[in-house]
């Protein structure tokens, strides 16, 4: 029961651990940019604010060639990535109210969708249903979460009316690929060709340049940025050194909640080994007196009470590494599907896998020096009739 009650707070710190590890401020900026800075339409889907709707933004882009020309004049700047995006309302699907669910189609470019090629979980992003206009990419987070989606694959047609202004655009597509890719890349919701999802409608659907800058003028290039689009309305500009410092903060009150709780459990589970060593030896008093008094000597004592001690440790290390690391990895693939925290990439726990060990071997070892010298002080006579 020791082992098992050890073993399971050993097992939960090596899940939340690898959860833990798991979280990375670098994924989580890449699921919101991909470059240094991101100039994108600031468009909401509020009926109290319906001039801020995307659709009604397009109307009058303030993302237009011309400011792309300006940025690209600004010092640093190297290349800008141009996305495209248009809210659609999907048929089929409906959410608690009944209501079709509001989504949008990503317009990708030709490096975004390079990268995302790292992400298909079914069918391929070379099908040419992409580059006609005709084919769709899903992101299996988005599918994930209607029941009635969770059957679409590759080849499936969807339909769907797109926002195109004032228009409302009829169209069906056919599903190319299902991928579990950053939010950044168009991995999440839906997603094809800008170019091509550019040639379904008449509007202006620019929704987001990437713009990468040489390194080290990161800063000044975000000022003149910010100086460039000062007066113009609908847009927010993002910097990956912003990003990466609020996903950090964010990660570090995570880990401190995480930890501290685990801290709570783990000592209830060292006082438990405590309790269990020190009441083994205290109910065997006289049986340890009577072996010393046939002739086991202190030392072989000592080396019993280690032995017994080894038999928790090992035990609870093996409930610990073994199924906590085997459960941990579940937890990575369940977090991955389901994209908390931006989880992407498995890291094992192995610093937090030392300390688990290295606390409950030492626990054990002080736990039997402690043991040993009350042990000592006691004469043979008196252990001898301890139970009288």
């Amino acid at each position: 029961m020791t082992i098992f009650t050890l073993g399971a707070t050993g097992i939960l710190f090596m899940v939340v651990a690898t959860v833990c590890s798991c979280m990375s401020p670098e994924d989580m900026v890449r699921d919101d940019l991909r470059e240094d800075i991101r100039l994108s339409v600031d468009s909401w889907a509020d009926p109290m604010y319906p001039e801020r709707a995307l659709n009604k933004i397009q109307q009058n882009n303030p993302l237009t060639e011309e400011l792309k020309e300006q940025l690209l004049q600004i010092g640093g700047v190297k290349d800008i990535d141009v996305d495209m995006a248009v809210n659609v309302r999907l048929d089929g699907p409906t959410e608690a109210d009944g209501r079709p669910p509001a989504s949008g189609i990503t317009g990708v470019s030709a490096r975004a969708l390079e990268a995302l090629r790292d992400y298909v979980a079914e069918g391929s992003l070379d099908d040419p249903s992409l580059a006609e206009g005709t084919g769709i990419i899903l992101g299996e987070k988005f599918r994930d979460r209607y029941e009635e989606m969770k059957d679409w694959k590759p080849g499936n047609t969807i339909r769907m009316e797109l926002m195109d202004g004032e228009n409302l655009l009829q169209k069906e597509f056919r599903i190319a690929a299902v991928v579990n890719g950053p939010g950044s890349y168009g991995g999440t919701w839906l997603a094809m060709p800008a170019d091509a999802l550019q040639s379904l409608c008449e509007t202006n659907l620019t929704d987001c340049l990437e713009i990468t800058v040489e390194s080290g003028m990161e800063k000044s290039a975000a000022e003149e940025v910010r100086h460039l689009t000062a007066d113009l309305e609908y847009l927010e500009i993002r910097t990956y050194a912003e990003a990466y410092e609020e996903a950090e903060k964010s990660i570090g009150i995570l880990l401190s909640i995480c930890y501290g709780v685990l801290l709570i459990f783990g000592l209830i589970g060292i006082l438990n080994l405590v309790n269990t060593m020190i009441n083994s030896v205290y109910v065997r008093r006289r049986e340890l007196g009577m072996l010393q008094a046939i002739g086991m000597s202190e030392r072989q004592t000592v080396n019993m009470l280690q032995m017994e001690g080894l038999f928790y440790t090992m035990g609870t290390l093996a409930l610990s590494l073994g199924l906590g690391s085997l459960l941990g990895y579940g937890a990575f693939l369940w977090s991955k599907k389901t994209g908390i925290f931006s989880i992407m990439n498995y890291r094992y726990p192995v610093v937090p896998a030392l300390v688990l060990a290295a606390a409950v071997l030492t626990v054990q070892l002080l736990v039997t020096y402690l043991v040993n010298q009350s042990f000592r002080k006691q004469s043979l006579i008196d252990r001898i009739r301890f139970a009288e």
